[in-house]
């Protein structure tokens, strides 16, 4: 039974439409809409310190058991960008940046990273545009089905500006070396298979 306001009960049936709840008279509720919440805060260029580390990877991980359900479809560029990030040691770009992604640190140079996510029913063809004038590197990181990393590959960006950056173009690239560490800190490589009890070594 479902108390109502004056102290009686509405039978368990199946309520179907809100107008069955009791409701509360319109000039007592309270109204929340984005006018109230006020603007967004804007996200600044921002550098991942390690202790922000483990609560990235717990929510890769769960975003990384939601897609295994299908429940969710994540957004493998952003997986990428923060892989970048961490393995370079380098900031990301603040929001709405459209030329770089990740800025090292060490020597301010920039880079844009375009993300490929091998699934059996994709066929993409385009990774998107590179800036017009961009000098700095390109990093493609592909994702196995799992959202695992699968390889890393680095392109000039000076080949490519002001040009569509395409799938096969990828392939072409040199492999980037020393992305392991940041991706298995974050979560983003391929589990390994436990070894059963008494197998054979």
């Amino acid at each position: 039974m479902i108390p109502s306001e004056e102290g009686r009960g509405i039978p368990n049936e199946p309520l179907h439409s809100l107008d069955m709840l009791p409701q509360r008279p319109a000039r007592d509720r309270a109204h929340v809409t984005i006018s109230d919440v006020g603007p967004l805060p804007e996200i600044a260029e921002r550098w991942i310190r390690p202790a922000e580390v483990p609560p990235i990877r717990r929510w890769i991980m769960r975003t990384r058991a939601l897609a295994a359900d299908g429940l969710v479809r994540p957004d493998v560029g952003e997986l990428a960008e923060i892989l970048a990030a961490v393995a370079m040691d380098g900031t990301r770009a603040p929001r709405g940046e459209r030329v770089w992604d990740v800025r090292r640190r060490r020597d301010g140079s920039l880079v844009q990273v375009k993300s490929v996510w091998h699934l059996p029913h994709r066929r993409r063809q385009n990774l998107g545009d590179i800036a017009e004038g961009f000098a700095g590197d390109i990093w493609v990181v592909e994702f196995e089905r799992d959202l695992s990393v699968q390889s890393v590959r680095t392109l000039p960006g000076a080949a490519f500006a002001g040009r569509r950056l395409r799938v096969r173009d990828a392939a072409s690239g040199v492999p980037v070396q020393g992305w392991e560490p940041a991706a298995a800190a974050l979560g983003l490589l391929k589990a390994r298979r436990r070894a059963r009890p008494g197998a054979a070594s």
